[in-house]
């Protein structure tokens, strides 16, 4: 009878203890639930919020580029909102909390400016070789974030080979020859900078004919990145031309346009 007793003691301790366990687990159960909705309630972007949708038209950045910044930025610094694109509108769509639909306003009417246009005008002068000073003067237009492209001279063709060894289908490939300027301008907040490749090529020398050797180029390259002030010429290079016995300097102003 003791041994039974002490039994059905063990078991009723047995039992107790897994009572207390399963009554502690579900306290902390229901706390971490608790917690949960807590931080759901002080978290302003939840499944919940009541969204509303709104069009915002571009007024000044109109380019594609300037769309996918701000894009960019709306997807970054708005995460929860669905923003779309519409090219042919100029026009973003935009479905969003109240709270994130007010960021988004304040980030397009932010970044949605007119952009001011500079005159750059490059000067190239040659000296040397016995010759007086030539100077040249070459002007672009440029939006500031924009890149403009200048090309001015001939298309000089290179026979580089012949197909069957026939004269009448000979491969000839053209060289641009003269003066290419490649320049883009970014504005920051103390000033701007100015970011000009300009090359400069001529041909040495006359041909008798198409079956007279190749012409020599002469060629002249400048890749310089500068820091340009508004109503001021800035020297972006000097150098001597090789086996010409010149001497060239470029220089750019920059102006704005009214």
């Amino acid at each position: 009878m003791r041994r039974i007793q002490m039994v059905d003691t063990r078991r009723e301790v047995s039992r107790a203890k897994r009572s207390a366990l399963i009554a502690s687990a579900l306290l902390l159960f229901g706390g971490a639930v608790g917690l949960r909705a807590q931080t759901a309630d002080k978290n302003p972007v939840t499944a919940n919020a009541a969204e509303s949708y709104k069009t915002f038209y571009l007024s000044d950045a109109t380019s594609q580029n300037d769309a996918s910044e701000i894009q960019t930025a709306l997807r970054n610094m708005v995460p929860h909102a669905k923003v779309f694109y519409v090219p042919s509108q100029g026009a973003f769509a935009v479905l969003a909390n109240a709270t994130e639909m007010q960021l988004a306003e304040k980030i397009i009417g932010d970044m949605d400016h007119k952009r001011k246009t500079y005159r750059m005008t490059y000067t190239l002068t040659e000296s040397g070789a016995g010759k007086a000073a030539e100077t040249q003067h070459f002007t672009v237009m440029l939006v500031a974030g924009g890149h403009t492209v200048l090309k001015q001279g001939v298309r000089v063709p290179i026979v580089t080979g012949a197909a069957d060894n026939s004269a009448q289908s000979s491969q000839v490939q053209y060289v641009d020859v003269g003066l290419n300027i490649d320049a883009s301008l970014e504005g920051f907040e103390q000033g701007m900078r100015l970011h000009s490749k300009i090359e400069q090529s001529s041909i040495a020398g006359e041909r008798s004919g198409m079956d007279a050797q190749d012409p020599q180029i002469h060629q002249v390259l400048l890749d310089e990145r500068s820091k340009v002030v508004e109503g001021k010429t800035v020297l972006l290079g000097s150098l001597d031309i090789p086996g010409s016995g010149q001497h060239l300097e470029i220089s750019v102003l920059t102006e704005a346009v009214p």
